[in-house]
Order: structure tokens, then C-alpha cells, then sequence
């Protein structure tokens, strides 16, 4: 008998995704998870789209298809992240993400039946794979990964579990995709410096853009953005930490910090506030506006970053 259909492993597997579900309530602080993006979870097992991993040892990677995946199901169930791929120079480029965190975006993205999704990022294709399950099948869900040889073994986990409203584009997705957008929903699973332009219009007015805003070499924020027709502005955003963008917009470690955003972070810190204590509404630097007085404004790039304490 095959080892991946053993009655054993598949009580072993779905007892790691239970306590997996489990470990999202603290990010949802009391609301209650949507059961389509439960029953996704528990249809989309992790393992599936992970061909091989590290298993602990320097350098060496173990075949989740041999028959010792039962003895290394807490390392593929484990409830942080992981490496799936390595450049050249060694360094990490693709990582299959913290499966409660993961779960936690599909719960903030507000999905429904028959959306259409952008992803930047599409790894190793897992949170692709979660994303069409819970959208369906008149849904559609466009996954843009700059590293080509990811593509293959993605494409081949999203045919093995019968998903066919995916779509894997080998591409820069900083660039956006004019062809079929504009989208309901959209998703960064990794860093970025600055949001290009393109992204005001690949988005809907009213919908919602999952955006991972490298904040400081310390951490990123996950951003839970609302489209308005000129502005972005974030309805929740706390501290993570992703693998930073690859491609034309990957960010430059000699680039500098402008005199504007390090008197706002020399502010906050004075302050002793967090990031998460403020609002931030995100808009494109050529566009003018009146900044009140509990506000302060940098830009990066394209866009102006207008971060204001709450009058409450």
C-alpha cells in the first residue's frame, strides 16, 4: 500500500490540520472562520505542494513522496513557514508560508463565489490552490511567480488536486496583469518596498488588496487595504515578516531613507508607538493633498505613504 493513502497517515495528517485550524483563533480575536475556508484547508493538505523540504539537516532536503512522509509530518505541519527553493547565491527566494497566518488572509480578504484574484507570488502554489477552492469554480484565481522553476512543480500540485480555476503566470507581477484585471481581490505573499501605480487600477473600487509593506529591515506589515477610487487605505495592519520581492522592483539595500520617512519613524518611536497604532492611507506620489496635523506623509517611489493617529 502506498504510504500516502495509509489510513494511518491520512488520520495523522487531518489530526496536524485540526490543530492548525486551531492555532488561527488568535490571529481572529473571537470572529468566526468562514467554513468554505475550512473545509479548503482540510481539502488542500500542505504536503501536496511541497515536493521536497529541508528535514533539519544542513543543506539537505528529504522527497515528501518517499514512505518516510509519516515521520516527517511535524516538520511539513509544523505552524511557521519554510523553505521551498534557494537561488544560486543559496539565499532563500521562495518559502511555503505559516499555515495559520495563511489561513488568517483568506479570512481577511472577504473571498465569494466567483471572484477574481490576483496573487503576486506564487511559490509553491498552495495559497493559490486554497484561494480557487473557497472563490469555486466560476471564480478564477491569476498566481504570478517571478522564479520560473517553481512554475513546473506548482502546476503539476494544482493538477494532482484537481484544481483548474488557477491560473500560474511566469512573470514580474510588480508589473500587474492589465489582460485580466481589474480584480476583485488581491494578494502579496512577499515584501515590497513600494506599491506600483498599476495596482490602482488592477484593483476594483471597493475591493480589497492584501499588501506586505517592508516597513524597516526589522519587520514588514500585512496590510488589509480597501480600494477607493484614489486611494488605498488599510482597514488592519500588524507586523510579519516575508521573503522580500524579486524582480525589477526588488529592493535596492543602498537605496535611501528619505529625511521625510525617518522623522516619522524618529516620531514614533519618540512616541513609543507601534505602527499598527495608526492609520495609513497609500496614494500616488504625484498626487497633491492637505496634510492634517496628526498626520505625516513620505514617499518611496510611486506612491505617497500617509500614516495619521486616530482622533479617538
Amino acid at each position: 500500500m502506498n504510504s500516502s493513502n495509509s489510513p494511518n497517515l491520512q488520520q495523522s495528517i487531518r489530526q496536524h490540520q485540526e490543530r492548525l485550524l486551531k492555532q488561527t483563533e488568535r490571529f481572529l480575536q473571537g470572529e468566526v472562520l468562514l467554513a468554505s475556508i475550512r473545509e479548503a484547508f482540510l481539502a488542500t493538505p500542505r504536503h501536496q505542494f511541497t515536493p521536497r523540504f529541508p528535514d533539519g539537516r544542513p543543506g539537505l532536503w528529504s522527497d515528501v513522496g518517499e514512505p518516510l512522509l509519516l515521520e516527517h509530518l511535524d516538520t511539513l505541519y509544523a505552524d511557521q513557514p519554510f523553505c521551498i527553493y534557494r537561488n544560486e547565491h543559496g539565499d532563500v527566494v521562495s518559502t511555503i508560508s505559516q499555515p495559520s497566518l495563511v489561513i488568517y488572509m483568506l479570512h481577511l480578504l472577504e473571498l465569494e463565489l466567483g471572484m477574481s484574484v490576483f496573487e503576486l507570488g506564487g511559490g509553491s502554489a498552495w495559497n493559490a490552490a486554497l484561494t480557487g477552492r473557497v472563490i469555486g469554480s466560476e471564480g478564477h484565481v491569476f498566481s504570478v511567480e517571478v522564479e520560473a522553476a517553481l512554475i513546473e512543480n506548482a502546476q503539476q500540485a494544482l493538477n494532482d488536486s484537481g484544481i483548474e480555476n488557477v491560473s500560474l503566470i511566469s512573470g514580474d507581477a510588480m508589473l500587474g496583469l492589465s489582460k485580466h484585471g481589474p480584480f476583485d481581490r488581491g494578494i502579496f505573499t512577499a515584501s515590497a518596498w513600494d506599491l506600483p501605480t498599476v495596482f490602482f487600477d488592477q484593483i476594483k473600487d471597493g475591493g480589497l488588496l492584501l499588501f506586505v509593506l517592508k516597513f524597516s529591515d526589522e519587520f514588514d506589515l500585512l496590510t488589509a487595504l480597501r480600494k477607493t477610487p484614489d486611494a488605498f487605505v488599510s482597514e488592519l495592519h500588524f507586523p510579519c515578516r516575508f521573503v522580500p520581492i524579486a524582480g525589477k522592483h526588488a529592493l535596492d539595500p543602498k537605496t535611501p531613507t528619505s529625511e521625510s520617512e525617518r522623522g516619522f519613524k524618529h516620531w514614533l518611536a519618540a512616541k513609543g508607538l507601534e505602527p499598527d497604532d495608526l492609520d495609513l492611507t497609500i496614494q500616488r506620489a504625484n498626487k497633491s493633498i492637505d496634510l492634517p496635523s496628526n498626520a505625516h506623509r513620505y514617499t518611496r517611489e510611486e506612491c505617497s505613504f500617509t500614516w495619521s493617529y486616530p482622533y479617538r
